[in-house]
């Protein structure tokens, strides 16, 4: 199976398919970073984010996707001091990443910390108007 074949049931939410195909990939490049940052979401897709999380600190580096994902990985964990911390290290590398600075409010609300969640959800606004979607916390 190719990246591009699992990446396609990925995205028409075959979740369960996606995975296997992840892995069987996985199998002939066991380090490829994208690779196992897509089976991480597709796990955490599954609800098994505990084996999301491991995937994801396999990948060597911290790039800010990978970041990102490991925060809303930590924020289903409930660990939100943690999903905080590396939702604020992706976005801080790269401000555009919508979905993070999306999390983070969500995070920060979780956290009880009303003006960084307002401030995360303004970020996130202000990165993609056109998604017109706010947090409620």
């Amino acid at each position: 199976m190719t990246l591009d074949e699992a990446v396609a049931l990925h995205r028409r939410g075959a979740l369960r398919e996606a995975a296997v195909a992840y892995v069987a990939f996985l199998r002939t490049r066991p380090d490829h970073p994208d690779a196992l940052r897509l089976l991480a979401m597709a796990l955490l897709g599954l609800g098994h984010a505990a084996e999301a999380l491991a995937t994801l600190d396999r990948i060597g580096g911290r790039h800010p996707l990978v970041a990102a994902n490991r925060g809303q990985v930590l924020a289903a964990l409930s660990r939100w001091d943690e999903a905080a911390e590396d939702l604020s290290r992706a976005v801080r590398s790269d401000p555009g990443l919508t979905d993070a600075w999306d999390e983070l409010a969500r995070v920060e609300a979780a956290r009880g910390r009303g003006p960084e969640a307002a401030r995360a959800a303004g970020r996130a606004l202000a990165t993609a108007p056109d998604r017109g979607r706010a947090v409620a916390f």
